[in-house]
């Protein structure tokens, strides 16, 4: 699978991710392995959207996000993904042309 593929996969794993998973305790460690990997993910034209995912999670999904934070004590890049934050409209939207970019 190639650099630029990875990307786009990831996305729609965040897209299914968010639209299965409900927004409890439950479903935290998907969301933290989904972060791991999301982390991984290296592309030579875009860079992470990582503030547009972490502020759709804490907006679409406070209590996953409220959960998240408390495992960013002990784990440095949680702590940072968690702080990350911008207006959820302008993310969407960025996500969106992202992924029309990626196709």
């Amino acid at each position: 699978m190639s650099r630029f593929n990875d990307l786009k996969t990831t996305l729609e794993k965040f897209e299914q991710l968010m639209s299965k998973s409900p927004d409890d305790k439950t479903a935290l460690p998907e969301f933290i392995n989904f972060l791991r990997g999301f982390l991984r993910v290296r592309d030579p034209k875009f860079s992470l959207p990582s503030a547009e995912l972490m502020t759709i999670i804490k907006k679409e999904k406070s209590t996953i996000f409220h959960y998240l934070k408390l495992q960013a004590a002990s784990n440095p890049s949680l702590e940072l993904l968690t702080q990350l934050e911008m207006d959820h409209a302008k993310a969407r939207e960025r996500l969106a042309d992202l992924r029309g970019k990626l196709e």
